[in-house]
């Protein structure tokens, strides 16, 4: 049985003062590249019904919390 070392990063070959240019290159190592989509797919409109349905219900349990506060508060 043999243990495999773990790999070294790799290291610019002109040293660490290479990777001072600034900001943008970390702005640039975390970049998404994600295809731009003209029409929504069937899953976003899946989850905004979903999400409206959920904020009625949480709309509808607040007002029944408030009602039933009111019913018990003598006036």
């Amino acid at each position: 049985m043999t243990i495999k070392k773990p790999l070294k990063p790799k290291t610019p070959a002109s040293g660490p003062a290479a990777g001072a240019t600034g900001g943008a290159t970390i702005a640039d190592r975390f970049k998404l590249d994600a295809p731009v989509q003209k029409q929504a797919p069937k899953g976003t409109t899946a989850v905004f019904i979903c999400a409206l349905i959920a904020l009625g219900v949480a709309g509808v349990l607040a007002y029944m919390l408030w009602k039933h506060w009111e019913f018990l508060m003598p006036a």
